[in-house]
């Protein structure tokens, strides 16, 4: 059901998204362009509804914001860390004259003004007549059917600003926080894997602890803390218990009182906070925060969910308080050309205005790069990675792994599950190149150059902390919960505490920091880092030197303090001021000419070599060499804004002046943009039937423009050599709604559109395996990971293309996309960097509703990472073509541990404890030191459910002298010790099992040890119907005529149950249970074999062998293994039946038959490849046997019992 429900959800997000491809017509246009995908224009909004609106009102000499911010940042310019005073920025940059006269024309309409900020961005509220007639817009209502907001469309016609942005469709890109990762989510993945042997190991540290990993513990031992440092966290809505949790968080962790302000930005309403998750986010980020800076003053800044990014970021410029700020959420970028270009303006690239804005201040701007992995967030790496992360402007934060073991740490990346999950929280740490954002100059030369097909786009993370579930962090949240937790959103917090520890040290604010950071690491510093060469993304890998995962890896603070002091001050070379068009170029038409002026400063002014450029998604654009001109003094270069490039660009010169290196940049937007409306990004289409293409180009002032001509290309993501390849490139003009009809493989594809029109849109072609599938391994911990022999579990089901729902099946009186969704071949393939395929599997439907099942791991495999390959395949007669998905995870292989595990002692008295001592080692006998493993205590009965039990019952182990060790307590009359799970009575055999994965991925699937916990009493061949011991025994052949409940007990040889209503809670039979004229329950416990005669049982979360359904008989089960299924039809075959019968002891019964020699069959759900380990299996409740003398029941049963035992004996002897 759960499947049916969650694709329901997103068909109904489909229909509305296709409208308009399907003839419906596109919507009105905003002022932004088209409605975003999934919404159609329900009309004028009514007048007297209440909207918000905000008007940018345009900085002066925007090119020498970005030169400041730029310069400022730079070590070796004469500017560096030589920050803009509040007097300095308002004189140079506010439109103070303008804003003014802004303001009071809104006013002047009856218009509240709600917020103001840097004279820049006036935030507005009032009726919507009140709005239309002072804007010259309207405002419509946007629906898709469950979720609406209001936006302004028509064209701007009154006042000095570009166009406003009259719209709360913002709340539809921060309602939630998307970084923040709790054990619930993950526990929720494993929720699925009923019945299958798949271990949790879960640890968590406080966040105090990971101070070691950073080397903070240096600064600490000199006094700095953060104290006299002011840092931000930027969030959304508020908590209304924040200073509570807080004030348990110090108490339980040991830290002085955290010193919070809170500051709101916009309407304040802090219990929204608590619906939609922010609430948990603000812990989360100020504990982060305070744990590596405990010293620091912390400003909460929270934001409107109405207000667009750009709003909150001028006021925080303007206010200029805080010297670091963080940023926990992001927008995929996927998502951003069906948005809008109203969305996109307000959010991405005025919010880059204000970031470099705050840059030139000094402020260092922290956002973390997202939880979705290599392609979670995108159908395919293209449009994986967020803004702000992706932000030139901007610190990315990415996820680390860090194991702690005494005072010693190692960190490997966070990594992949091995499946990216399409917008899931388990995808480890988000990486990339992004598609907005051209590379900017400090990457140069560290990040690696883009792959092929992929753009020039700024490489995604810079930096890398904590991020992990497994282990995970402590942090307290609402009520005072102590919850594990992980996300990069921990990691970015972390992040902005350990700078606020370097501004303390430094005495300086440190603005835009990473051209720093990849100056050291150009230079060959790398003691400022703490390396990362290990784990995964998919489909990037870490390693030594830069990285998609973890980018330079790990800060060591305590070193970087050292270069800091090195490098503090400006340099001696030449002041070099860059201006772009007369310093306004927010907007370039292509062709348009572009003159660059660099008035250089000091006795360097005519001994210059420089090179101006045009930097796109593309590369290097356009590029001249610039000239001096003495009567000006001024070097000077025209470039023409190319036409064959669009988007995000930046104007770029380059040089030096006598032997002194010359830097300047501006950043622009080029052309138009390209408001999709079709297809609707990581929606699965089947080109083949043709796909709707629906782009409307906009121009930087909003109004859309129906004669550009561009072209619509499709690029093919090819996942074995990491590129894209184009599929098809056809012309197109304005807002003319094509379709595009081609052939292409399966898989992941990006739309991309080129020429004067910028915008892009991630799709599947065909049916999407990356919604619902995942790869796990036996260890359920990241990195995923596999020895040689074992294997990986697959499940899911696959999402046809949404062209499919719209043609009925004849095989089926749905349509072809729910036959294509639940009828496909699914299979998977193992295979090797070199496209060898080295394993398969065929993934058959369950009847839980999704397809499941096993890839084998070949012996033999050297270590290394290894592709999943997913292929679906459905033959539709209905649609004419084969409707195929393709998909890839990643898993890496490596050498399976060994341990050896003790308990001590070896017999305990009840609630008595235990220790736990494994020795692990790699294969070659060396010990691990840097892992995840847990001891999970239970019943000696249970441990073939073990699976089941591990994530409530297990025991973390810490690494000390040579052993991994954990001590613990066994159930007891008063206590129920470290077994919670458990109920009841207690007594029997225990065992210890003990799974996890080294730090480097190498998998403990199952080590274990035994012990006797309490008093024993073994029953042997006698009758038992009342005042024996019931729980804590051992049964061997007997008899037993008893209504009541036996648990925690073991069963042996042959054990009678006669005339009884038993139920057997955690009990091991390794023998046979023959049930007559009973009705037996089976509750978390393992048989051999059942024989049941004239009676009913059912299993619940038990596992037994064969059940032998005889006359009068039926079972039923729930979450439960069955090996095999055997129903007594032979009733009229007695032979040898008396000689069965004195075995079992039961003389003289030779004569009895019953009247009716068929019992009912038990119905079952076959499944492929079922084992006791692998699959749970289905089984139908089945009413009793009819026809009976119940005068001679009794009788008649036990000479069905003798024949059943020959039966099984038979069948045990074929097997």
């Amino acid at each position: 059901m759960r499947w049916t429900a969650a694709i329901a959800v997103i068909l109904t997000i489909m229909a509305f998204s296709l409208m308009p491809a399907l003839g419906v017509g596109p919507p009105t246009a905003p002022s932004g362009g088209p409605s975003p995908y999934g919404f159609r224009d329900a009309g004028p909004a009514p007048p007297n509804l209440t909207v918000t609106g905000v008007i940018y009102v345009p900085l002066r000499n925007l090119p020498l914001i970005f030169y400041y911010a730029q310069a400022v940042s730079a070590p070796g310019s004469p500017l560096y860390h030589r920050f803009l005073t509040p007097g300095q920025v308002r004189d140079l940059f506010y439109p103070t004259q303008e804003f003014n006269e802004t303001l009071a024309h809104l006013r002047s309409y009856g218009l509240r003004v709600l917020l103001t900020a840097a004279d820049s961005i006036i935030v507005f509220q009032g009726q919507a007549w009140q709005v239309e007639r002072a804007l010259g817009v309207r405002v419509d209502i946007f629906t898709n059917g469950s979720v609406s907001f209001y936006e302004d469309v028509g064209p701007v016609a009154k006042g000095p600003w570009a166009y406003p942005y009259v719209s709360n469709a913002t709340m539809l890109v921060f309602d939630r926080p998307q970084f923040l990762l709790t054990a619930r989510e993950a526990a929720a993945v494993l929720s699925r894997l009923e019945g299958l042997n798949v271990s949790f190991p879960l640890q968590a540290y406080p966040m105090t602890a990971l101070a070691q990993a950073y080397n903070a513990t240096a600064l600490y031992s000199q006094g700095f803390n953060g104290s006299g440092v002011t840092v931000g966290v930027l969030e959304f809505y508020g908590d209304p218990t924040l200073s509570q949790d807080l004030a348990y968080f110090d108490e339980e962790f040991g830290l002085p009182p955290a010193n919070v302000t809170v500051v709101p930005i916009g309407g304040y309403n802090p219990n929204l906070g608590v619906i939609t998750g922010w609430a948990l986010e603000e812990d989360l980020d100020v504990e982060a925060i305070h744990s590596m800076a405990p010293g620091a003053r912390v400003v909460v800044y929270v934001a409107s969910g109405e207000l667009p990014l750009s709003a909150a970021i001028a006021f925080i410029d303007g206010q200029d308080q805080v010297s670091v700020l963080g940023q926990s959420f992001g927008v995929p970028e996927a998502f951003l050309s069906s948005l809008g270009w109203s969305l996109f303006y307000y959010n991405v690239y005025l919010s880059d205005v204000y970031y470099a804005l705050g840059a030139a201040e000094g402020i260092t701007f922290v956002a973390a790069s997202g939880d979705g992995g290599g392609m979670g967030y995108s159908a395919g790496p293209i449009g994986d990675v967020p803004y702000p992360a992706s932000s030139p402007w901007v610190l990315a934060v990415g996820g680390t792994t860090t194991y702690i073991s005494g005072d010693s740490s190692l960190q490997t990346a966070w990594s992949s599950m091995g499946f990216d999950q399409l917008l899931q929280a388990l995808g480890g740490s988000t990486g990339g190149y992004s598609a907005v954002e051209p590379m900017p100059w400090w990457q140069e030369g560290v990040a690696p150059a883009p792959p092929q097909g992929f753009p020039y786009g700024r490489a995604v993370p810079d930096l890398a902390a904590q991020a992990s579930l497994f282990p995970g962090s402590l942090m307290v949240g609402e009520g005072n919960q102590t919850l594990v937790v992980g996300g990069t959103s921990e990691s970015a917090e972390l992040v902005v505490g350990l700078l606020a520890l370097l501004a303390q040290a430094s005495g300086s604010r440190l603005g835009l920091i990473a051209p720093l950071l990849y100056g050291l690491y150009s230079s060959g510093d790398l003691n400022a880092f703490e390396p990362v060469a290990f784990g995964y993304n998919v489909p990037w890998t870490a390693g030594r030197g830069y990285n998609l995962v973890t980018g330079l890896g790990a800060l060591n603070v305590g070193e970087l303090a050292k270069y800091l002091e090195a490098r503090a001050g400006p340099a001696s070379g030449p002041l070099a001021e860059v201006l772009v068009n007369g310093n306004y170029t927010a907007f370039m038409a292509p062709g348009q000419p572009v003159n660059v002026s660099v008035k250089v400063g000091g006795p360097y002014a005519s001994n210059c070599s420089l090179e101006a450029y045009v930097v796109s998604l593309e590369g290097v654009a356009a590029s001249a060499t610039m000239t001096y001109n003495s009567t000006l003094g001024l070097w000077e270069a025209e470039l023409t804004a190319p036409s064959n490039a669009s988007g995000v660009v930046y104007v770029e010169v380059r040089g030096e002046c006598n032997g002194a290196a010359v830097r300047g940049l501006d950043e622009a937007f080029l052309g138009y943009f390209g408001s999709a409306v079709a297809p609707v990004p990581l929606y699965p289409y089947a080109p083949q039937l043709g796909m709707p293409v629906a782009v409307f180009p906009v121009s930087p002032m909003g109004n859309m423009s129906f004669s550009v001509a561009y072209n619509v290309t499709v690029l093919e993501y090819r996942p074995l050599n990491n590129t894209y390849g184009q599929v098809i490139s056809v012309p197109a003009m304005g807002g003319n709604v094509t379709e595009l009809r081609f052939n292409a493989s399966p898989g992941y594809a990006v739309l991309w559109l080129r020429g004067p029109v910028y915008g892009f849109v991630p799709f599947f072609i065909g049916s999407s395996l990356q919604y619902y599938f995942t790869v796990l391994p036996q260890v359920f911990s990241q990195p995923g990971s596999a020895y040689p022999g074992g294997w990986v579990l697959i499940e899911g089901l696959p999402v046809p293309p949404v062209e499919t729902l719209f043609i009925p099946s004849s095989e089926i009186s749905w349509a072809v996309f729910w036959a294509a969704a639940y009828g496909s071949n699914v299979t998977a393939e193992l295979v090797a960097p070199n496209g060898t395929v080295l394993s398969g599997a065929s993934l058959p439907m369950t009847y839980q509703g999704y397809y499941a099942g096993l890839l084998r791991v070949p012996q033999g495999l050297p270590p290394g990472y290894y592709l999943v390959a997913l292929r679906s395949s459905y033959n539709s007669t209905e649609a004419g073509m084969d409707i195929e998905g393709y998909g890839v995870g990643m898993i890496y292989v490596a050498p399976e541990l060994r341990a050896s595990v003790q308990l001590f002692p070896s017999a305990l008295p009840e609630g008595g404890g235990v220790e736990v001592m494994a020795n692990i080692t790699y294969p070659n006998g060396t010990p691990v030191r840097f892992g995840l493993f847990s001891a999970t205590l239970l019943p000696a009965a249970l441990t073939g459910l073990y699976e089941n039990l591990s994530y409530s019952t297990e025991v973390p182990l810490q690494f000390s002298d040579g052993a991994w060790e954990a001590e613990a307590y066994l159930p007891g009359p008063s206590s129920i010790g470290n077994a919670t799970y458990y109920e009841g009575a207690y007594g029997g055999e225990w065992a210890v099992v003990v799974t996890g994965e080294s730090a480097w991925g190498d998998q403990l699937p199952y080590s274990s040890a035994y012990a006797w916990l309490g008093r024993n009493v073994v029953y042997r061949g006698v009758n038992l119907t009342s005042g024996f011991e019931a729980s804590g025994a051992v049964f061997e052949d007997v008899t037993i005529m008893y209504n009541g409940t036996i648990s925690w007990s073991l069963m042996e040889g042959l054990v009678r149950v006669v005339s009884s209503r038993l139920t057997l809670s955690y009990v091991d039979s390794q023998g046979v249970i023959v049930a007559v004229n009973s009705n037996l329950t089976l509750r978390y416990s393992t048989a051999s074999a059942l024989i049941l005669i004239d009676s009913r049982a059912r299993l619940e979360y038990s596992d037994v062998g064969e059940v032998i359904v005889g006359p009068g008989s039926s079972v039923s089960a729930a979450l439960s293994r069955v090996g095999k299924v055997i129903n007594g039809t032979a009733w009229g075959a007695l032979t040898n039946a008396a000689s069965q019968a004195e075995l079992l002891g039961l003389s003289g019964l030779g004569s009895m038959r019953p009247q009716h020699a068929t019992p009912r069959a038990i119905t079952t759900t076959p499944i492929q490849g079922v084992t006791k380990t692998q699959q749970v299996a289905a089984l139908r409740e089945v009413g009793p046997g009819q026809g009976w003398a119940l005068t001679a029941a009794v009788a008649l049963s036990l000479v069905a019992l003798a024949i059943m035992m020959a039966v099984l004996t038979l069948t045990r002897g074929k097997s």
